[in-house]
């Protein structure tokens, strides 16, 4: 099924998905390290409009 232009969600740079992955992976490691990583949670979610817990984070690979 073929969506309309108007329903497609905006086009996200590729630089950007790049960045988001590297800051997800970096929590991840964090949270494996069992340093902080609040903080990176809260900026993420702020980044991105999201509202994402520890979970999401430690599960991401999966």
């Amino acid at each position: 099924m073929e969506l309309r232009e108007e329903l497609l969600p905006p086009p996200v740079a590729p630089e950007r998905i790049a960045r988001l992955s590297a800051v997800i992976e970096r929590i991840g490691d964090l949270m494996d390290s069992g340093e902080p990583f609040g903080e990176e949670i809260a900026a993420f979610n702020a980044d991105t409009g999201g509202d994402h817990d520890a979970h999401t984070f430690h599960t991401y690979d999966s």
